[in-house]
């Protein structure tokens, strides 16, 4: 499978930047030959191995080839393995090999809306993945302003309760459908709350705001996430 290699990873020196690696070389070199290895997935839904230091990454040095990214997500678990899971929420198996995952925000990041015209819109993620879009079900962080959406139908991702995890809509998908995000009836005041900044609705806004969408409007509710 390469798993160890992704296809589409660029092969970046250690020393190149090492100051800006998460943990020293030493850590990848020791867990490597455990046949354990980390990747980080950035608030773009890019997926990046950690060692290639934060300074680095870019759409050039991340992982590419929609197979091996759809087979590293459709794998995605919540890392119950006992080992860094305090450091490492998820994991994606690979044979005998364990590939760790810390993510900037969520580990997998809804990157397109398509069939929006349709009667089953999805969002998209990883290659070519898709989960089904609710607009019912979308939601916003008041910390930060993000919107959210939860990824059903991944049996292997639900949370102690079996509750289908919220992820993140990217900044890039967030502008696109903003012109469907309006405040709620009253709430005209605090329009101006509304920011295209942070991939949401402006940090800190607790102004109720509604989704447009096929001639309706849809309550968007607060929501943790963390």
């Amino acid at each position: 499978n390469g798993c160890r290699r992704l296809p589409g990873m660029s092969r970046i020196s250690r020393a190149a930047g090492a100051s800006a690696l998460r943990f020293p070389a030493s850590f990848y070199a020791d867990h490597a030959r455990s046949r354990r290895y980390f990747y980080h997935v950035d608030l773009n839904g890019r997926l990046f191995s950690e060692e290639t230091p934060s300074t680095l990454r870019s759409v050039a040095t991340c992982v590419k080839g929609e197979r091996a990214l759809d087979f590293f997500f459709n794998n995605l678990r919540p890392n119950r393995s006992g080992i860094l899971e305090e450091e490492y929420s998820h994991v994606s198996p690979c044979g005998k090999e364990m590939n760790f995952v810390h993510a900037a925000d969520t580990p997998v990041v809804f990157l397109d809306l398509v069939d929006r015209d349709g009667p089953e819109p999805k969002l998209t993620f990883a290659g070519t993945l898709t989960a089904p879009f609710d607009p019912a079900r979308l939601r916003v962080c008041a910390d930060t302003g993000r919107l959210y959406h939860p990824l059903t139908g991944r049996r292997r991702l639900v949370d102690a309760d079996g509750d289908a995890p919220l992820m993140l809509l990217r900044s890039q998908l967030v502008s696109e459908l903003h012109q469907r995000i309006v405040p709620a009836e009253g709430a005209e005041e605090r329009a101006d709350a509304a920011s295209e900044s942070g991939s949401g609705l402006g940090a800190g806004t607790t102004a109720p705001f509604n989704f447009e969408w096929a001639g309706k409007r849809f309550p968007i509710h607060e929501a943790t996430v963390g």
